[in-house]
């Protein structure tokens, strides 16, 4: 959950009041609720920008579901990989204080297809009825509850489609897409400019295979690609194939989590958990990390997804595509029994757009069309000065990838923090305005694991506003009182000014 690598971003002022007045009403939730009690309000006289929900002209409307079996299909042999032995890694409990992102799986290399010499001679091409041809590698990794194949490109003919499937999960994605994606990381500062993957859409269970199909008229021999890299999962709560029980303190919730309480319960909160997604993430250290992210509105409604996060989640460019993001993931009940219906995975990764280390934070845009959110998404609002300390906040987060929890608390004050080793802040209470975090304790829930770079949300008017996104933080069931910490919005929102407010001075 939360971690960092932070900083502030100096003093800065807006005078400009934001004026995109849209009223927003909550949707019920379903099963018994007790509803909290109204929070108090935050200063009505901080510029803020509005919410808006997601409608059918802004959504990507995909001609083939995620979910769907593929038009073409082709099954060669299984490439059988070793076991990961994931039980036998020792990983950071997400637990504990200072946590990071929670670890879900781990890449490694595939020898078979390790190059394009390699890849190439385990491919199979068969004609198709079209006048095109069509060729897969199956993939097989026992013990895993999931398989994403990373692709390496030196040559991809235009009008192919690349194609996953299994059990589950899985999609497609073009030749257009994947190039455009690959040379835009090899122009990226924060790339691997060396050898650029492109992750391909998740597969549930132990098996994946990768599907080529080529239009007619295309030389099977203009392909030339290679899967040097596959992410194997050992955990994905709420999916398919998900081996928590066996893998204790592994993207599991501690103690049935009598504290931790389902956003469910709380239907005045369910515009807003519209707004929070759960991520997977595969980090440059070969990680498969779960954290939180928020969709963030701009003063023009522009329908850009823009999407809010934790550095320490996500700090570079090859990491923002390999975002997968999902929407709508929440129990069906009060009492935490099966997920609702509705939940969306979107694929096709993100561009960064801006990185901040100092205050632990990223914002990225999802382009690609099987990466836009659905439709019914909420862009939240956000709070463009301080509120006071004694504020009521809510945060909405996924802790260790669980359906979306609800964590109810109060500003307590201003930090200064600062990152002394990867995965950890140092924070000491000060006044000083510049200062670039917030320390929040709950009354109702805790964060976890997983729960980095949710938003907090503090109300004016009626309306809900984010004012930051989580960073670290110690708060536990047995000890709610400890201080999380989130990044100051308003303190970030300078360096995000171009593409949430551009026409502010």
């Amino acid at each position: 959950m939360r971690s960092v690598r932070h900083a502030a971003a100096g003093g800065w002022a807006l005078t400009l009041a934001l004026t995109l007045a849209l009223t927003l009403a909550a949707c019920g939730g379903g099963g018994d609720s007790t509803e909290p009690p109204a929070p108090s309000d935050a200063n009505p006289s901080l510029a803020r920008i509005e919410p808006y929900e997601r409608t059918v002209s802004m959504g990507a409307v995909l001609a083939r579901s995620l979910e769907a079996d593929p038009g073409v299909r082709v099954q060669p042999e299984a490439i059988v990989l070793e076991p990961l032995q994931w039980r036998a890694l020792k990983r950071v409990d997400p637990r504990v204080a200072d946590r990071r992102a929670v670890a879900v799986g781990l890449s490694r290399s595939v020898a078979a297809t390790a190059d394009v010499t390699n890849t190439s001679s385990q491919w199979t091409w068969q004609p198709l009825e079209s006048g095109g041809w069509a060729a897969a590698i199956r993939l097989r990794a026992p013990d895993s509850a999931g398989v994403r194949p990373g692709l390496w490109v030196r040559q991809l003919p235009a009008g192919a489609v690349v194609r996953t499937f299994g059990v589950g999960g899985g999609g497609e994605v073009t030749a257009a897409t994947i190039r455009a994606t690959l040379d835009r990381l090899r122009a990226s500062e924060s790339a691997r400019r060396d050898e650029p993957l492109y992750w391909l859409p998740l597969v549930y269970g132990q098996e994946a295979t990768v599907q080529i199909e080529l239009p007619a008229g295309v030389d099977p021999a203009q392909v030339q690609v290679a899967l040097p890299r596959v992410a194997l999962l050992w955990s994905l709560p709420g999916m398919a194939g998900d081996l928590r029980s066996e893998a204790p303190g592994i993207g599991e919730l501690r103690s049935a989590e009598t504290c931790h309480v389902n956003a469910t319960c709380s239907p005045g909160y369910e515009a807003q958990g519209r707004s929070v997604a759960r991520l997977l993430i595969i980090q440059s250290n070969g990680d498969a990390v779960l954290c939180s992210g928020v969709l963030l509105a701009d003063t023009a409604r522009s329908g850009r997804a823009f999407l809010l996060t934790a550095r320490h989640c996500v700090a570079s460019a090859d990491e923002a595509a390999s975002v997968e993001t999902y929407w709508f993931y929440r129990s069906s009940t009060c009492d935490g029994g099966a997920t609702a219906r509705g939940a969306a995975r979107r694929t096709g990764g993100a561009d960064l757009l801006r990185d901040l280390p100092d205050q632990d934070a990223t914002l990225l845009e999802l382009t690609a069309p099987s990466a836009r959110p659905p439709d019914g998404v909420v862009h939240a609002g956000s709070l463009l000065g301080r509120p006071v300390n004694g504020t009521d906040l809510a945060g909405l987060h996924h802790p260790a990838g669980a359906p979306l929890k609800l964590s109810l608390g109060s500003l307590r004050g201003t930090v200064a923090c600062t990152s002394n080793t990867p995965g950890s802040l140092s924070c000491a209470r000060t006044t000083e305005p510049s200062a670039g975090y917030l320390s929040v304790t709950w009354s109702q829930g805790i964060t976890e694991g997983g729960s980095s770079g949710s938003p907090a949300f503090a109300t004016v008017a009626g309306q809900r506003y984010v004012v930051g996104h989580l960073s670290a933080g110690s708060s536990t069931c047995a000890d709610p009182a400890a201080l999380d910490y989130y990044s100051r919005f308003d303190r970030v929102f300078p360096a995000l000014r171009d593409w949430l407010s551009p026409q502010v001075p």
